[in-house]
């Protein structure tokens, strides 16, 4: 195709996840059926691709420099951190830094009861956490990790024809193509108000079912007509409920999406971490509007305070800038309270 863009993706990992390897190329080609049609071509690279009789310079020196014509570059790990991943890793930030390309996203996934994480692991996270502030993207399924890749590949991608993710019953949606069910996302399924609008939901479709097949057998029955209206009502009342939240759940993990690979504080990684495991009330109640604002107050003050370290202040000070940007979103999905709470909650957070 002419004008064709290419986005060039590199994938690292150990040998231990061949498995979510497979599973994402396989993505990839479905998004290539979907991108294609508006000028995109997604080239996925991984260490497989590559010739093993390759000989004329060190094996790791050809993917790194792969590593550095990539518009994208996804970390996996599991159990370990190779040491040829965590060299790509450093290589990937190296250059993005001087060039402002690959975005760098690192995905864990879980551990199983049965399983242990070696040590190389622990380095990392502990230097991803500590010294780095980079917050990585967890994932114990297909689905969680399907969504996780589409929502950072969005924004990368700019087309303006094509049409975005979009939720639709509890179906996560591109270009009206499915690629992820939020019923096995844990942001949504470990969700109480998720699950219970859910149950809700269901018992009112057996109701409606019910008085439909009564009302069936006597259209004169005045009392099952009655019934049946009001299974209905209720039905229409609660689906609607039910989608406003999965849009309100949605709209919160394509915010954290776009911190992936980004230093964020201590108190945003926490409410977070929450969310992506379905505790939305809990997350929002660790986003303290109050503990933001003074330390954006102390923040504003060493900015003004200390010239000579401007931007490591300006950069703290939109640390909690960014915070209070996910209150609004996390206070509107908090189920446990009211929704002038919520609004109150959302619209004290705009307003610092």
């Amino acid at each position: 195709m002419p004008n064709e863009r290419i986005i060039k993706i590199f994938m690292a990992s150990s040998d231990e996840l061949e498995v979510d390897r497979a599973k994402l190329g396989n993505l990839v080609r479905h998004l290539n059926d979907i991108y294609r049609k508006y000028g995109i071509y997604i080239e996925l690279f991984q260490w497989e691709d590559f010739d093993a009789s390759y000989g004329c310079k060190r094996k790791q020196e050809e993917y790194n420099e792969i590593v550095r014509e990539s518009d994208m570059f996804l970390a996996f790990f599991h159990k370990k951190a190779g040491e040829f991943t965590i060299e790509e890793f450093d290589i990937a930030l190296e250059h993005f830094s001087e060039a402002a390309k690959p975005k760098v996203y690192t995905y864990m996934r879980d551990l199983e009861q049965t399983e242990k994480e070696e040590d190389s692991l622990k380095a990392f996270k502990e230097r991803l956490y500590k010294d780095m502030g980079h917050y990585w993207c967890r994932y114990g399924n297909t689905d969680t990790m399907k969504l996780h890749f589409v929502m950072q590949f969005q924004l990368l991608e700019t087309n303006k024809h094509l049409n975005k993710l979009e939720v639709k019953e509890s179906k996560v949606l591109l270009d009206n193509q499915p690629i992820a069910d939020l019923n096995n996302v844990p942001f949504a399924a470990n969700n109480d108000a998720f699950i219970k609008l859910n149950k809700q939901k269901a018992k009112l479709e057996e109701r409606v079912t019910k008085y439909r097949a009564k009302y069936a057998k006597n259209t004169k029955d005045i009392e099952v007509r009655e019934e049946l209206s009001e299974a209905i009502q209720k039905l229409e009342e609660v689906t609607k409920e039910l989608e406003q939240h999965e849009k309100f759940l949605f709209d919160i993990a394509k915010t954290i999406t776009q911190q992936a690979g980004k230093r964020c504080s201590e108190r945003m990684q926490k409410a977070m971490e929450l969310f992506e495991q379905g505790k939305a009330s809990e997350a929002n109640g660790i986003l303290n509007t109050e503990d933001i604002n003074r330390d954006k107050s102390i923040n504003l003050q060493r900015w003004e305070q200390a010239k000579e370290q401007e931007k490591a202040s300006r950069e703290t000070l939109l640390l909690n800038i960014e915070e209070l940007l996910l209150k609004t979103k996390t206070a509107m999905s908090d189920e446990s309270l009211t929704m002038r709470d919520r609004l109150n909650q959302a619209c004290n957070a705009l307003k610092n």
